[in-house]
């Protein structure tokens, strides 16, 4: 669900679409969802293997050594979270561009937008990496709020429950418009400094 919108989102923030309409949206939706959904499969992929190179594969280690005590693992653990959450911000970047470059290309090309997120990831970085730092951060802070209040909230009575589910619906809705301005914020970056019409083939 979450590949399928993104396909309409993306596609209602170039520039030139001024204003989608709910048929369009969906139709950009369906129009981007396998490439958008190879994408995602293929980040996630690295995402995971990352998670193992970098986080598990050195705390096992430190673990296993038999000279190891919980300062190193704990050192070991956070110097290796820091380094991951960097990556992770890396690969959304590049995922991000990615689709970014699909949405605007009408032939359906996922490995050469793929191509596209790597070249502009990197060849930005000084000015897009901290936009996603920033986007990441709000992000996460939002998190921790709506975990805490919906974690917390045990409600006794009829009324308690309609209204938990009342705000957790609104804060579903306040996730997606943060994720919205986090794909925005790229979409903006992207034509900004490359604009759209030079990648449509």
């Amino acid at each position: 669900m979450n590949t399928f919108l993104s396909g309409g989102i993306f596609n209602s923030l170039k520039k030139s679409e001024n204003k989608v309409s709910p048929s369009e949206f969906f139709a950009a939706s369906s129009r981007n969802f396998w490439s958008f959904l190879v994408i995602s499969l293929i980040i996630s992929g690295i995402i995971l293997f990352l998670g193992f190179l970098m986080v598990v594969l050195p705390v096992s280690i430190t673990v296993q050594s038999k000279s190891h005590h919980e300062g190193a693992v704990f050192f070991t653990l956070l110097i290796s979270g820091i380094l991951y959450l960097i990556s992770l911000m890396i690969l959304y970047l590049i995922a991000d561009y990615a689709r970014v470059w699909q949405a605007g290309n009408e032939n359906k090309a996922c490995f050469s937008a793929l191509g596209y997120g790597f070249t502009r990831t990197f060849g930005t970085f000084l000015t897009s990496f901290p936009v996603m730092l920033i986007a990441v951060i709000v992000q996460i802070i939002f998190a921790l709020v709506a975990f805490g209040i919906i974690g917390h909230w045990e409600p006794s009575t009829g009324g308690g429950v309609f209204l938990l589910f009342i705000v957790s619906q609104f804060l579903v809705l306040i996730r997606i418009l943060l994720k919205t301005w986090r794909y925005g914020s790229i979409t903006s970056m992207a034509e900004i400094i490359d604009p759209l019409e030079k990648h449509i083939e």
